[in-house]
């Protein structure tokens, strides 16, 4: 079963629009990690007092001496050879330091596949440790809820319900990627769904018949990829796996208006 969690905002103003980002996939401790581009990620978050985000997992790489894809050239250069006993705990510590000006405005974490196998046979639960040291809700590997409430001073109520799933399976082509986006939202009834995983940029808008007191009307939910930070990996490229897109995705929620929007 999901965990799941409430959060309520309050603001001021009708016009006032909300960024909420789908933070993916960094794969922190791999050489091809893009970490100057995520840390511009966070600081644009910092920077934006209108700004959320939750994490759809895969912090850390977390391929250590035992793994099958393990390739010590592939490793950031800040890893020394002494970290390779511990390197999960190394990499969660780092990828900590790179999100904690951001974890006030967190929403919560949700583990991927790279944790989950840390956590399954290495005894070490990599988000609960950084969500414990971050200080930011832990909604487990299986994928969580958040209700998302913005309250306008003096005025209306608008409610959203936020799932967070980090994604499965494979699949290499655009449209397959983009089926996954529709099978969550099949699966979930979320207003907004994020994923991860797949290290792509994109997203999937699902209109729907709907009615009011007043008559007919849509409703729209969307789905998003987060995207992520990490490119060309040698295991991937071994494997024919198309360029990663770097970057994570925001969407833009004016709650007075009930507007949702995606920017890639």
């Amino acid at each position: 079963m999901l965990r799941h969690r409430q959060h309520k905002v309050e603001y001021a103003s009708r016009s006032d629009t909300f960024s909420l980002w789908n933070l993916a996939d960094p794969h922190i401790g791999h050489r091809a990690t893009h970490e100057k581009e995520l840390r511009a990620t966070v600081a644009t978050i910092k920077a934006d007092p209108f700004a959320l985000w939750a994490g759809s997992g895969d912090y850390c790489e977390y391929i250590g001496v035992g793994d099958h894809r393990f390739d010590g050239a592939e490793l950031a250069p800040w890893i020394k050879t002494s970290d390779l006993a511990n390197i999960a705990w190394v990499q969660s510590d780092y990828v900590i330091a790179i999100l904690e000006p951001i974890a006030d405005k967190c929403l919560g974490l949700i583990g991927g596949n790279h944790g989950l196998k840390i956590h399954r046979y290495q005894q070490f639960d990599p988000l609960g440790y950084i969500a414990g040291k971050l200080g930011v809700p832990n909604l487990g590997y299986d994928g969580g809820w958040v209700y998302l409430t913005f309250k306008r001073q003096g005025g209306s109520v608008r409610a959203y319900k936020l799932c967070l799933l980090h994604g499965w399976g494979g699949g290499r082509t655009a449209g397959a990627k983009k089926n996954k986006l529709r099978d969550g939202l099949m699966a979930f009834n979320a207003d907004i769904l994020f994923m991860g995983h797949h290290h792509v940029r994109d997203r999937l808008a699902m209109l729907a018949w709907d009615c009011t007191a007043r008559g007919n009307t849509t409703t729209t939910r969307i789905a998003v990829h987060g995207g992520g930070y990490l490119g060309g990996a040698g295991y991937a490229l071994r494997a024919g796996y198309p360029p990663s897109e770097v970057g994570s995705v925001c969407v833009n929620i004016t709650p007075d208006k009930d507007i949702i929007s995606v920017a890639l």
